[in-house]
């Protein structure tokens, strides 16, 4: 079993985009279960190693911890469209931040979990609106009743 900082964990499952990058994951970690992107991990697409649907690779599989980070583009203090009025919510991967990061915690329900982000997201969405990402990550009101980070 492998350790960071003395504390033995296992991986549950992980997803990459890059087919070198999860060939280099799987040969520094043992990972059970791999999938293309963060949005068929938390949906019911099957696994890359066995071909089964997620509730079937996960079932009785519990998390202490969770570590995730979703797409970076969209934040990204380098794209040219960065501060446009609309931009950073009209971007495809949108999504993958706000709804799809709150389904995989639902799902998994972890006791701590840790996000990752570039800077960005802790800027305001526009010149327009002084609004950052992270607030509206944390906002109130924009999780369920019960719901605790």
């Amino acid at each position: 079993m492998p350790q960071e900082l003395g504390i033995p964990y296992e991986i549950l499952s992980a997803s990459e985009m890059n087919p070198a990058y999860r060939a280099f994951m799987q040969l520094n970690y043992k990972i059970p279960h791999m999938y293309e992107d963060f949005e068929e991990q938390v949906s019911e697409h099957k696994c890359l190693y066995h071909r089964t649907f997620t509730a079937e690779c996960l079932r009785g599989s519990k998390a202490d911890l969770a570590v995730l980070g979703t797409p970076c583009p969209l934040f990204s203090c380098a794209r040219t469209k960065r501060y446009r009025d609309g931009s950073v919510e009209s971007h495809h991967h949108f999504s993958a931040t706000f709804q799809t990061a709150y389904r995989f915690l639902a799902a998994v329900n972890p006791a701590v979990a840790i996000l990752e982000q570039v800077e960005g997201f802790t800027l305001p969405f526009s010149t327009t609106d002084e609004t950052t990402p992270k607030e509206r990550q944390v906002g109130v009101g924009l999780y369920p009743a019960g719901f605790k980070f």
